[in-house]
């Protein structure tokens, strides 16, 4: 009887609190990303899981921290019902299953397939909300909405064959729009600027509109033109809404984090407008020290908020400080492996290994906070 008491609280608290359950998923993506590149170096070359490591890093880490976080903020954003339990497993079957197809080149189909699945519900969970809010819903909520849409589309051109495109929308898009949306919110609130002014729905609608269209003027018009158009959003939104550059007072380590990596997205999207030819390396400045340390930085946060503890806890932290100097690291190692003589895969697995160490020692600190409230 006491088992079953204690299962149905966790069972309750995870219907409350989704993120738990996704962000624990998202590590073991996250981790299981990197270590391939690992043993593909120094174990096993003759086999290339280059495919493995994208669809891991994005499609499951990523998309299951984004997923943890929407489902829990969007029903308090909205004052709307929590998720019920069907709409968690309805959310988390079409992850798992992704899980087992990403790990076969083979079986890419049916990866997105489950991702526009996980995608289409998720999206769908969120619009319901939004759209019979009661009162007045955040104005970053149209990027949500352009994000998720343009996710959806990405993992349907992969479906039909468009990689192209598909990997412009899925693999960027995606997760940049959220980015710059929930950033809009966020990253004044961490950096203890407050919040970051009006905006305007028609505003952020414009935002995830040009972001989203940069990708098919670089699919299929003039590539400099694309990313010219998306660095010129990225900018203006560093200095409108994030405010990145500005100071007040004395930063926590969660905030450093937050600052470097804002810098980093908008220094991976000047390089993807003018360094078409390193276009790997600007992705992948984006993807690790931008979008990569983002995440686990907001992930801290609610971790901390939500489960009661005292936020002082992002000041003067050393599993925050650590971490983020060690993904500084792995950002700069990838970046500068195209520019040395020899050893290129060697290299890469130098980048993938210290994002890895980095990940062990945040995962130390935070997955069990995942699971123990503090009372």
């Amino acid at each position: 009887m006491k088992l079953n008491a204690n299962f149905l609280t966790t069972m309750n608290d995870i219907q409350k609190n989704p993120y738990r359950l996704f962000f624990l998923l998202g590590v073991i993506g996250l981790f299981a990303g990197l270590a391939v590149w690992v043993l593909f170096a120094f174990y096993s070359p003759e086999y290339y899981l280059g495919k493995m490591h994208a669809h891991y890093m994005i499609g499951i880490f990523l998309l299951s921290f984004v997923i943890g976080f929407l489902m829990t903020a969007i029903p308090r954003m909205t004052a709307s019902s929590a998720p019920a339990r069907q709409e968690i497993l309805w959310q988390l079957v079409p992850m798992l299953a992704a899980v087992v197809f990403g790990l076969f080149e083979s079986q890419e189909v049916l990866f997105f397939i489950s991702l526009a699945i996980a995608l289409l519900v998720l999206f769908l969970f969120c619009f319901r909300r939004i759209i019979t809010c009661r009162h007045m819903i955040p104005d970053v909520f149209p990027l949500v909405i352009v994000s998720l849409l343009s996710g959806l589309m990405g993992a349907l051109f992969f479906i039909f064959n468009e990689p192209y495109i598909g990997g412009r929308l899925f693999y960027l898009n995606l997760v940049l729009g959220l980015c710059v949306g929930i950033g809009a919110k966020l990253i004044p609130m961490i950096l203890r600027l407050g919040c970051s002014g009006k905006h305007g729905t028609a505003e952020m609608w414009a935002v995830g509109g040009l972001l989203t269209l940069s990708c098919f003027f670089e699919a299929f018009w003039i590539e400099s033109y694309g990313g010219l158009l998306r660095f010129g959003v990225v900018l203006l939104v560093f200095f409108r809404h994030w405010k990145a550059h500005m100071f007040s007072g004395f930063n926590s380590s969660l905030a450093i984090g937050v600052r470097i990596s804002a810098l980093s997205i908008v220094i991976g999207t000047m390089g993807l407008w003018l360094f078409p030819d390193y276009r790997l390396e600007s992705l992948h400045l984006l993807y690790i020290s931008g979008f990569g340390l983002l995440t686990l930085m907001v992930a801290s946060r609610v971790i901390l908020s939500h489960g009661n503890y005292d936020l002082s806890l992002e000041f003067k932290n050393w599993f925050l400080k650590i971490p983020i100097g060690l993904i500084v690291l792995a950002a700069l190692t990838r970046v500068s492996a195209v520019f040395i003589e020899g050893g290129y895969d060697r290299h890469l697995a130098y980048a993938a290994l210290t994002f890895l160490i980095a990940a062990i020692l945040w995962s130390i600190y935070f997955v069990p906070k995942l699971f123990f409230r503090r009372v």
